[in-house]
């Protein structure tokens, strides 16, 4: 994670070898991966993340899902850089690492996100 301006997070990135890496590596994946799962992150103050989802990764046949413990609050944040339904499920109930594993277990191997709530 990267605590500053929300502006200056991609220059940051862009000055250190390390994240630097890590960002062109998540790109990378994002041009090719056909889901993505968000957990615990509101989008509010990562521009360059935003900005990497629409780049990379707004296109047809993909799926984007928010796990949060308000992912309705997490939504409004995507829905500018990400043209498709985006799908949606509370954590509230995960309680314990088992949990979580198992919540993460089901969504990965889900074909159908019809078990989901859609923003």
């Amino acid at each position: 994670m990267i605590y500053d301006n929300p502006a200056r997070k991609e220059a940051a990135i862009a000055e250190n070898n390390v994240l630097s890496a890590n960002f062109l590596e998540l790109q990378r994946q994002l041009k090719t991966c056909d889901k993505v799962i968000t957990i615990g992150n509101s989008f509010k103050t990562e521009p360059h993340l935003q900005k990497l989802i629409k780049n990379n990764f707004n296109r047809p046949k993909t799926s984007l899902i928010i796990c949060s413990d308000q992912p309705d609050k997490v939504t409004p944040s995507l829905q500018t850089c990400y043209d498709y339904p985006i799908y949606t499920q509370a954590t509230t109930h995960v309680k314990t690492e088992a949990q979580f594993i198992k919540l993460f277990d089901q969504l990965l191997k889900a074909d159908k996100l019809d078990m989901l709530s859609v923003a």
